[in-house]
């Protein structure tokens, strides 16, 4: 009898590098060799998260990783994990250093910084730990007509 071998089919892992602004974001995917599929600006709303969103379905086994800025990640990231998507959040500090250790050029943009974070992520993957919320931040999710029922009902 002859043994059957089953080749295991292996997903090539899609990283997602985000560049955050006031009003909008910069998104980059890249594959494990570094090919990028897209570079794209979306509205800092709900619009365009969901367009986003859409967007990065088409890309499996995927990992997102923006910066912590400020206060502007903060909805879009919320967003991203309660769709249950596999989200660092990145010191800028250690992405800055990784970027000047990567190229002599002083390109800023946000097209490049979306880049430059998913090389980032794919690089660094092992050593980054995905984002989680805490128990206290699911309130952060309410709507204002939420907080108000729950008001009323205490």
């Amino acid at each position: 009898m002859k043994e059957q071998i089953s080749e295991k089919v292996i997903e090539k892992k899609h990283f997602v590098g985000i560049d955050i602004s006031m009003d909008s974001f910069y998104a980059a995917v890249m594959d494990e060799k570094g090919k990028v599929f897209w570079n794209e600006s979306f509205k800092m709303n709900e619009e365009g998260f969901k367009s986003f969103y859409e967007k990065i379905q088409k890309h499996p086994n995927r990992l997102a990783g923006m910066e912590s800025t400020s206060t502007y990640h903060i909805n879009l990231l919320l967003f991203l994990v309660e769709q249950q998507e596999s989200v660092v959040l990145l010191n800028p500090m250690l992405v800055k250093r990784y970027v000047t250790s990567q190229t002599l050029r002083k390109c800023k943009t946000d097209k490049a910084d979306a880049r430059m974070i998913a090389s980032y992520v794919r690089d660094k993957e092992e050593s980054l730990m995905e984002y989680v919320l805490a128990p206290s931040q699911h309130f952060l999710n309410l709507s204002k007509k939420s907080m108000l029922s729950i008001r009323k009902v205490c």
